[in-house]
Order: structure tokens, then sequence, then C-alpha cells
């Protein structure tokens, strides 16, 4: 089964949904970064960041920031899907 997680930078949410027929079902309800933590900058097209039950993603990464100015990246390999967060 297809996967992704699609990210509102604008309003610091995101919502995991599932492949389904071709069609993009929501998993649960919207999601909000904790107080004090915004997307910096994000790579993913289309703001989605999509796993493949091939092991696989579209790949691209994101940037969190706290009140600080410090910042973590998270990062998606598109070849094998794996997840690096630095």
């Amino acid at each position: 089964m297809d996967y992704r997680v699609s990210f509102d930078p604008a309003t610091g949410s995101y919502l995991l949904k599932h492949n389904s027929g071709g069609l993009w079902i929501d998993e649960g309800t919207i999601q909000t970064l904790p107080s004090g933590i915004q997307i910096s900058t994000i790579t993913f097209p289309g703001n989605d960041a999509q796993f493949d039950s091939r092991l696989s993603s579209t790949g691209g990464s994101m940037a969190l920031q706290n009140q600080k100015g410090e910042e973590k990246r998270i990062t998606v390999s598109s070849a094998t899907g794996k997840v690096d967060v630095k």
C-alpha cells in the first residue's frame, strides 16, 4: 500500500494518507506541529512525502525550526525511502 504525508507549511500541520484504488484517503485527523516549531523549508513535490510499497519514495527534505532559530533537517531518499534526521 502507498502512503503519503501531506504538509501545510503555512499552518504547520500534516496529514497521513493512504492510496486506495487511486484515491488518497485520510488516515486520522490533521496533526499540528508543537507550539514554537515551524516548517522553514520544504522540497517534497507538492509538499507531499510519498512512500510506495516498493520501498521507494518521492524524495525530498524539510527543515523544522524552533523559536531560537535552531533547525533539524529531515531528508527522505528517493531510492530507498530511508528517512534521515540531522
